[in-house]
């Protein structure tokens, strides 16, 4: 069997079976999240977009769960979508704090298939979600406010 029928008929949907998981996990804790008051104003769902500044037609819907891990860390589970893919993916921010308002940076590997090192910086407030990020493949922005709003 050739390089190419293996892939197609092995690797590709044990890959998208991978994906379908993580996009099912998220859509439950999602549900989940919308049943239940946050004590933390930053906590919670948050729904938007992101933008490419590199990439023409680069913006998709992004959603986001944010849930504070320790004073000064979050948890950010991001969901987002491209045409027709779908991909989640975990991070970690430092956080500062300061009145209503928290500033937060962090980054992570995706991977060489999703552009390796991303880094994040950016603010919130209880209302308003914006970032901007970078990696060897592109640089945007994500804008968020919360569900319904």
């Amino acid at each position: 069997m050739s390089r190419v029928a293996v892939f197609c008929r092995v690797i590709l949907p044990l890959f998208l079976l991978l994906l379908s998981g993580c996009s099912t996990r998220f859509e439950r804790d999602w549900q989940k999240a919308a049943m239940r008051p946050e004590r933390d104003p930053f906590a919670g769902r948050w729904e938007g977009k992101w933008r490419s500044a590199k990439h023409r037609n680069g913006e998709g819907r992004l959603r986001c769960l944010l849930t504070p891990i320790a004073p000064e860390r979050y948890q950010a589970n991001f969901k987002a979508d491209w045409m027709i893919f779908t991909s989640s993916y975990s991070t970690v921010f430092e956080a500062q704090r300061k009145g209503r308002e928290i500033t937060f940076r962090g980054s992570e590997n995706l991977g060489p298939l999703f552009g390796g090192i991303y880094t994040f910086a950016g603010k919130a407030t209880p209302e308003r979600f914006s970032a901007t990020y970078d990696s060897s493949y592109d640089t945007g922005t994500f804008e968020m406010l919360r569900p319904g709003r």
